[in-house]
C-alpha cells in the first residue's frame, strides 16, 4: 500500500493498493509527478500467487505521471514480478536499475536495466535471485548487486556486471556467511565504501568495491540468534 501526503505529514491518504507490498518508491527530482514503486520481496509470496499450480503472481513495477492519482504496471521485459530492490541514476532518472527475484518462483530473476523510463526491460544478469541494488551516487557508472551468494559490479552504468566477491558460503567477512543483503548504501564521498545491510542481521563494510567485507556491526543488537551450542566435554573435564 501507498501514500501521500499533501500537507507535511499531518493527514495521509492512500493511492495505491495492489497484490503485493510495495517495496521502494522513487520520484523524479525533475517532476515530481512522475513515480515508480517497486513490488514484493524475496521471501513473501504475493496475494495473487498460487504455489497450488506454480503460479508467481506479483506486482511488479508500477509507474504514475500525474502524483500518483493513477498507475501503470511497466513491466515489458521483466521476466519475474518480485522487484525487491529499486534505483533510480541520480542523474537521469530515465535510468533505473532493478533487482528481482523471489525464493518461491526464482525463474526470471536477476539484474534488470531501464534507459527509457520503463518502457522496456533488459536482463543484464540473469538467473540469479537479486535482493539489494545501488548505484555510486559519486559515480553512477558504478552500481553494486547483491543476492545471498554473490555480489556484483558495474562499472559501466549497469551495462555489463562482474562478480566481486563470491565463496563457498556466499560473499561476506572470514567465518561469516553474510546472507541475503536487505540493502546498500554507498558512501556519497567514495564509490567503493559499501555498506550492507543484512535480512539475517548484521552490518557488513566494504572499502575495495565489494571485493572483501568485514562485520560492523559492533554495538549493533538486532542480530538473529538461531542457535547455540554446548560443548559437554569440556565441561565434564573441568567439573
Amino acid at each position: 500500500m501507498i501514500y501521500k501526503t499533501i500537507d507535511g505529514g499531518d493527514n495521509w491518504t492512500a493511492v495505491w493498493r495492489g497484490d503485493n507490498l510495495a517495496r521502494y518508491i522513487w520520484i523524479d527530482p525533475g517532476d515530481s509527478d512522475v513515480l515508480y514503486i517497486s513490488t514484493g520481496i524475496f521471501d513473501r509470496e504475493a496475494a495473487n500467487s498460487d504455489h497450488t499450480v506454480n503460479k508467481p503472481g506479483g506486482e511488479g513495477v508500477l509507474k504514475s505521471t500525474d502524483g500518483g492519482q493513477t498507475w501503470q504496471p511497466v513491466n515489458n521485459g521483466l521476466s519475474n514480478l518480485y522487484v525487491g530492490t529499486l534505483f533510480m541514476h541520480p542523474e537521469n532518472p530515465d535510468i533505473l536499475l532493478a533487482g528481482i527475484g523471489n525464493n518461491a518462483y526464482f525463474d526470471g530473476g536477476g539484474v534488470y536495466l531501464t534507459t527509457n523510463g520503463g518502457t522496456s526491460w533488459q536482463a543484464v544478469v540473469p538467473n540469479e535471485n537479486i535482493n539489494a541494488i545501488e548505484f555510486a551516487i559519486s559515480n553512477p557508472n558504478i552500481a553494486y548487486a547483491g543476492s545471498a551468494g554473490t555480489v556484483y559490479r558495474s562499472s559501466d552504468c549497469g551495462q555489463t556486471w562482474s562478480k566481486a566477491s563470491t565463496g563457498e558460503n556466499g560473499w561476506g567477512s572470514p567465518g561469516v556467511r553474510a546472507g541475503f543483503p536487505i540493502d546498500f548504501q554507498v558512501d556519497p564521498r567514495d564509490p567503493n565504501r559499501v555498506f550492507a545491510n543484512n535480512y539475517g542481521g548484521g552490518n557488513f563494510l566494504s572499502v575495495d568495491g565489494g571485493q572483501t567485507w568485514t562485520v560492523a556491526s559492533d554495538g549493533y543488537t538486532g542480530a538473529q540468534v538461531r542457535e547455540i551450542g554446548f560443548d559437554w566435554l569440556c565441561f565434564l573435564r573441568h567439573s
